[in-house]
């Protein structure tokens, strides 16, 4: 992420979204009232303390571009004319899917789910071309989310290390939120930020004298276990 990263934060925390302007409107107000607050209403999701995850997620959508000719030149034995054609799909591209190594056509889903329920229940999709790397995809995501369920108060987030960039981390501490944020070791991060402990077979840490850590109580919010060695 470039340093001008800065100034496009600064830019879009000023920008405003309204439902009615976007051309996803009808489909959110469908998935908001349907799903959304459904899940809200049952306590599935807190909006009072969200915990977030935000990541993109490759989706191919055909194998090559969707188009179709509007001209007449095939008709005249022109085959490979520069006449404009109809895309299907105009905001599709192609992109790196890193988990399978290879390019693909389609779009980029960033989605931002709520961390703290149960099944990582979704809270925002916002579907963009699959060339955008991740950390746009969450600025696009972000902001939106925000415009959008301006009433979400978000106070944790948690995301990979494409969105290892010094602007997130002074945009989140402006805002209260503390971030997760893996360690992209492409920058030059070469120290692991945990290395006093790995995890047994049994799932149980071990200390690095080899010796199996104790619990030491739950944290029920999050029901995740603390341990230490005895």
């Amino acid at each position: 992420m470039k340093d001008n990263s800065r100034t496009t934060i600064k830019r879009i925390t000023r920008s405003i979204f309204l439902s009615d302007e976007q051309p996803y409107s009808s489909l959110f107000n469908l998935y908001k009232n349907e799903f959304l607050n459904l899940s809200i209403q049952k306590g599935l999701i807190n909006t009072e303390n969200l915990a977030l995850a935000g990541d993109g997620t490759p989706v191919a959508t055909s194998a090559r571009e969707r188009k179709h000719r509007v001209c007449d030149c095939i008709s005249k034995g022109i085959t490979d004319c520069t006449c404009d054609r109809f895309f299907s799909q105009p905001d599709c591209d192609i992109g790196w899917d890193s988990s399978r190594d290879c390019f693909y056509h389609g779009y980029d889903l960033y989605m931002f789910v709520a961390s703290d329920s149960d099944s990582d229940l979704p809270v925002f999709p916002l579907f963009g071309p699959a060339s955008r790397h991740d950390s746009h995809g969450f600025l696009h995501a972000f902001f939106r989310m925000k415009s959008l369920l301006h009433d979400f108060k978000i106070d944790k987030i948690i995301l990979d290390s494409a969105h290892d960039a010094m602007p997130f981390y002074e945009y989140f501490k402006q805002e209260g939120i503390t971030p997760f944020i893996d360690l992209n070791e492409k920058r030059g991060i070469k120290v692991k930020y945990k290395d006093d402990f790995i995890i047994g077979k049994d799932g149980i840490p071990v200390c690095k004298a080899g010796r199996k850590m104790n619990r030491d109580g739950v944290e029920k919010r999050n029901t995740v276990s603390n341990s230490i060695v005895l």
